[in-house]
């Protein structure tokens, strides 16, 4: 099972940024629907998961507003004029839903942008295979997301 702590065995580190990025800050998750971090991917890193994931074990990507912006609410606060007397700026505090970090099976397969697993690169918008800056993309439908998510590593159905 991929890990925060298990980014860099990837080649990855959180909050990357890529100048050729084939994903711009993406969110990845594990199979059991955990955020891992985000950042940009390149080809080259996409490439690079794929060969080094374990059979059966998946690397999800979403896109920047599916795995963050979504889950994000700003509160209007009032100035705190006894602190700041003649301050009245309203000040707009950010609140993250906890749920960013684990939204569940169901949000992700039908928010994926991209299934990385060591057989194929799988694409929720390809109609059928086709080479992206040397990635290969495979369709795939929410329903075959859930399916792969849900196999561990000999392929069973997780309990």
């Amino acid at each position: 099972m991929i890990t925060k702590e298990s980014l860099a065995e990837l080649g990855l580190r959180e909050g990357s940024i890529r100048a050729d990025d084939f994903v711009h800050n993406g969110g990845w998750y594990n199979s059991d629907g955990q955020k891992i971090g985000w950042g940009d991917l390149s080809g080259e890193d996409i490439l690079r998961i794929q060969s080094k994931l374990k059979d059966k074990e998946c690397f999800i990507v979403l896109g920047e507003s599916d795995s963050y912006w979504h889950f994000v609410t700003f509160v209007k606060e009032p100035p705190d004029l006894k602190a700041n007397p003649g301050d009245y700026r309203t000040i707009h505090r950010m609140l993250v839903d906890p749920k960013a970090k684990n939204p569940g099976l169901d949000y992700i397969a039908s928010k994926i942008y991209y299934l990385i697993t060591k057989q194929a690169v799988y694409c929720r918008w390809a109609k059928e295979s086709a080479d992206f800056r040397k990635v290969k993309l495979v369709p795939i439908t929410p329903e075959e997301v859930l399916q792969k998510m849900k196999e561990d590593s000999d392929g069973n159905p997780k309990t």
